[in-house]
């Protein structure tokens, strides 16, 4: 679900743009925390699991998706995006 409309929310708010980078953040993400990251473990934290982490994720691309409907002055541009939603699907990576 994450992976489906962070890309949807990504095309909408920028002219159907390839989301292809989204499917990495969260394919990344989810290796992550099955351990298959060779700079990490297998991650098993209670509360800050994958599922904590892609919601986290999907919240804020919710909120850029509001900002930009709501006509915010400072236009979100996709680099921007992009920047915002790589790092909050690390959020919890173990080192």
């Amino acid at each position: 679900m994450v992976q489906r409309e962070g890309a949807a929310i990504c095309a909408r708010l920028f002219l159907g743009a390839a989301a292809d980078f989204v499917r990495r953040a969260v394919d990344s993400v989810a290796g992550c925390f099955a351990g298959q990251h060779p700079d990490s473990q297998v991650i098993d934290l209670r509360y800050h699991d994958l599922e904590h982490t892609m919601a986290g994720t999907l919240c804020l691309a919710r909120l850029l998706e509001g900002r930009a409907r709501a006509g915010a002055e400072s236009a979100v541009s996709r680099s921007w995006f992009e920047l915002g939603y790589w790092p909050c699907c690390y959020t919890t990576r173990a080192t």
